[in-house]
């Protein structure tokens, strides 16, 4: 189960963060780790701080885009402190874990991203992201180390995990007969939509308002399967064919 959960990190300013990540993941039993964009890595201040994690920092997939990072997962978490424009459905890191394994014993890619230390994910990020996670802090204080919010996030999945093997806590599983899309797939659905809304005159290219963001929100709550993909996009070819 725990194979299948991947912690992504955009764009890390500190290399020590990155260290201290990997072992805050594996004190919990997680080993999948991507790297987007880092500014220093590999770096000998990442090996100092993972303290005897460096195969988790050895191992870690760098990619140089957030779309290459989450190509292949069926499900992305993404972590924001701060409310935002359009509303995403949100959950504790205890809500988080349960439904994360939820997925992962049906054996779907789960994806928990985390934004750089300065800012946090972007709008643009989070709004590709099918839940938001939000640690309860203090109200006068809610900033957290990068580190400390990996921690935190893989705790709560790692006590559930334990709970289940030991039989003492249970949870709804996923349907395995839905062959949920990809990341990559609905991105792919995303751009053809826009595509064709500007091609029909329904979106002006440079006054698109809120349409995509909305898309996007529209998408990750329908959950697509890869068949619903498929046909969307052969709809929207033939509306194409019709334009032209």
């Amino acid at each position: 189960m725990l194979n299948h959960i991947r912690i992504i990190l955009c764009q890390p300013s500190h290399p020590g963060n990155i260290g201290a990540t990997a072992r805050a993941m594996k004190n919990m039993g997680l080993y999948r780790l991507t790297l987007v964009a880092p500014e220093l890595f590999p770096h000998v201040e990442a090996i100092k701080r993972a303290s005897g994690a460096d195969d988790i920092l050895a191992h870690a997939n760098v990619v140089q885009t957030f779309e290459e990072a989450i190509a292949d997962c069926q499900w992305l978490f993404g972590t924001s402190a701060r409310s935002r424009e359009f509303p995403w459905p949100q959950l504790t890191p205890y809500e988080g874990a349960q439904k994360i394994l939820s997925y992962t014993t049906v054996k779907q890619e789960v994806g928990i991203v985390f934004g750089t230390e300065r800012s946090g994910l972007t709008n643009e990020q989070l709004q590709r992201c099918d839940y938001h996670l939000t640690i309860p802090t203090h109200p006068d204080y809610s900033s957290l180390n990068l580190a400390q919010a990996v921690q935190i996030l893989s705790y709560e999945i790692y006590q559930r995990f334990l709970s289940l093997s030991e039989g003492t806590f249970s949870l709804q599983e996923a349907d395995d007969a839905i062959d949920k899309a990809t990341m990559e797939e609905v991105t792919g659905l995303l751009q053809h939509f826009e595509e064709m809304a500007i091609k029909i005159g329904f979106m002006h290219p440079n006054h698109p308002k809120k349409l995509i963001p909305r898309l996007k929100r529209l998408f990750s709550k329908a959950q697509l399967e890869k068949e619903e993909v498929n046909i969307l996009r052969g709809f929207l070819k033939l509306v194409g064919k019709e334009q032209t």
